[in-house]
């Protein structure tokens, strides 16, 4: 089996999902969003969009608020070089990056000595480091190691896609 995963997110995923990019290569989709936050989710409606096709597509929400929820944080620690924990409802990215920063910036405070911006570019960094194939294939392979709940939340996750076929 082949599995192309493309990381979307904001106004471009809207766009795959509206204009059905895939459609024309004849292959099942499954569609993976971010919860993002304890509320409605914002991804609900792109969910509700796939699932209504008259196609071999499926769509489902994370449990936890987003896809990094998932990572070990001794992946992290083993990619990145830092030690991090949170939950399933952290914003991970902002963990690691501001762990990133004070273990590069010794002694300094990442919420007194980092400005805005180089928050804002480090987070974007970290999130871009973590959808890159390579660093993917590095921390989920770690992850898989480490924590046996990810096995099980994404054999849930395809058992709903066989079920729903």
């Amino acid at each position: 089996m082949e599995v192309a995963f493309l990381p979307l997110g904001g106004s471009t995923l809207k766009q795959w999902v509206e204009a059905e990019y895939l459609k024309d290569l004849d292959k099942s989709e499954v569609h993976i969003y971010d919860r993002d936050g304890d509320n409605l989710p914002q991804y609900q409606d792109a969910c509700n969009k796939v699932n209504a096709r008259d196609s071999d597509c499926w769509a489902t929400l994370t449990s936890k608020r987003s896809i990094e929820n998932y990572l070990h944080p001794d992946a992290i620690q083993e990619v990145l070089g830092v030690r991090v924990s949170y939950g399933d409802n952290d914003n991970v990215i902002e963990i690691v990056a501001k762990a990133k920063w004070e273990s590069d910036n010794q002694g300094r405070s990442w919420e007194n000595n980092c400005s805005k911006k180089n928050k804002g570019i480090l987070k974007t960094h970290i999130k871009t480091m973590v959808s890159q194939f390579s660093w993917v294939k590095r921390l989920f392979h770690a992850t898989l190691q480490n924590r046996s709940e990810i096995r099980s939340d994404w054999t849930e996750i395809a058992n709903c896609h066989s079920s729903a076929e």
